[in-house]
């Protein structure tokens, strides 16, 4: 009866030794904000909520899907381009991405949030995101605009284990996973009004065009090595694109 009880109490200490440390891993992930995730609704973006849930839930990233406007329910009945002949017309799909971001910004703009994080939903993400998300937020540069954390698309970058990930100032292209401010929200739907969308969702970033509007230079910023980037996976690619 003895070693029943003694082993009983053991079983209770080791359990609540357990919850402890699973209660405190999930507090430790609830400092970092939600990955708000642009995904088709219907079946087109099963696959890629599937590879979503199996990846992002690997590395114990907390996010939220976002659903995505549509190409194939555009409305352009309305859409005229604030700047024309500029770069080049943009496509459906281009239109439908850019619109799915603002909408995000609309979304941060009418929350208490200072930012959002948003990313596309075919984002990979280094193992030890959530680490370096974490002491990157805690020196977050001042009025900043966003800060791109993926670039140049699919390439994964060869990681070691001296690396430092560093914020740079500057310009980089894509918009598969970022941070952006509500100045860089409300700056980015000034420039790219609704049905007069003249640049594609990361060329509304880049001061090369937007200057033509003469207006202040974006406080953009990236970290590299960067830590996310485009999966690669041939099933991934190919279904549930809005392009």
């Amino acid at each position: 009866m003895t070693i029943l009880i003694l082993l009983t109490s053991i079983i209770l200490i080791i359990s609540g030794i357990v919850l402890l440390c699973v209660n405190n891993s999930e507090n430790y992930q609830n400092d970092l904000p939600l990955m708000h995730i642009i995904n088709l609704s219907d079946d087109r973006g099963k696959i890629r909520r599937n590879y979503l849930k199996k990846h992002l839930g690997k590395h114990k990233v907390k996010y939220v899907l976002e659903k995505a406007v549509d190409k194939k329910k555009l409305d352009l009945s309305n859409y005229d381009p604030l700047l024309k002949n500029v770069q080049r017309d943009l496509t459906e799909g281009e239109i439908a991405l850019a619109r799915s971001h603002k909408e995000l910004y609309k979304k941060l703009l009418k929350s208490n949030k200072s930012y959002f994080l948003i990313a596309e939903d075919d984002v990979a993400v280094k193992d030890d995101f959530n680490e370096i998300l974490r002491d990157l937020l805690k020196k977050l540069p001042e009025n900043f605009d966003w800060i791109k954390l993926e670039w140049n698309g699919y390439n994964k970058p060869e990681y070691n284990s001296n690396q430092k990930f560093e914020l740079y100032d500057g310009l980089k292209n894509c918009t598969a996973c970022y941070l952006i401010s509500r100045n860089g929200a409300k700056m980015i739907l000034d420039i790219n009004p609704e049905n007069e969308e003249w640049l594609a969702s990361d060329g509304v970033m880049d001061y090369q065009w937007i200057k033509k509007l003469n207006i202040r230079k974006p406080k953009d910023y990236y970290i590299s090595p960067k830590i996310a980037w485009q999966e690669q996976e041939k099933i991934v690619q190919t279904s549930g694109t809005h392009r």
